[in-house]
């Protein structure tokens, strides 16, 4: 009983790994056609293989859209922009061609138990008729039974859009991803989570590779 409850569980728990829980586009936010954007995750030292899959996935997810994108991590040095000012990294960004950056940043994780009552399954027919005692028994050994709790993990996301030429901020989400299986599922996830409401929302339109 204990197995099955926890398979299901976990069955569960994998079909909603991520959602937006809110997000927000400016007025203005549709009105450019960007020719490269920059996906920049930022993550503790800790979570780097975390960071470059979330990178790589938001590159793929906006690259079938037509877009020439590029992950932040592969394409520059992170040691480079330590101490330069706002304008510098403006700057040096603006001569690759970019013109639009998307940030994905982990907020908080957080551990949490959840307890898992130990039922006996509703039966799928009726049950067969049987004796007072019996059913007394066997309804009684069943409330007696105890659950158990079972670890998850909650991550908070947020991720925004800014656009480099005007430095507007277009689009802001917050995000939740329920204990996820792996860190390459929950970065393919969430990329396509992000992509897709960024064109549900109209800040990105599908392009021709040629534009």
């Amino acid at each position: 009983m204990k197995g099955l409850a926890f398979l299901l569980f976990v069955l569960a728990a994998g079909c909603s790994s991520s959602k937006i829980l809110s997000s927000w586009t400016a007025p203005e936010a549709g009105s450019n056609s960007y020719q490269k954007i920059l996906v920049a995750s930022i993550l503790s030292n800790e979570d780097s293989l975390l960071r470059r899959q979330m990178e790589s996935h938001v590159v793929g997810d906006l690259q079938a859209l037509g877009y020439k994108a590029v992950s932040f991590h592969q394409q520059f040095d992170a040691n480079d922009f330590r101490s330069i000012r706002y304008d510098s990294a403006r700057a040096l960004f603006q001569r690759e061609g970019i013109d639009g950056v998307i940030t994905v940043s982990l907020l908080a994780k957080e551990k949490q138990s959840v307890y898992v009552p130990d039922k006996p399954p509703l039966p799928a027919e009726p049950p067969q008729r049987t004796d007072f005692w019996d059913y007394y028994t066997r309804v009684r050994e069943a409330i007696g039974r105890p659950g158990y709790y079972v670890n998850s993990t909650e991550l908070f996301w947020e991720s925004n859009f800014y656009d480099l030429s005007s430095l507007a901020l277009l689009y802001h989400v917050h995000s939740k991803s329920f204990d996820p299986s792996s860190t390459q599922k929950l970065a393919h996830e969430y990329g396509k989570l992000i992509v897709d409401d960024l064109q549900k929302r109209s800040v990105l339109t599908a392009k021709k590779l040629s534009e």
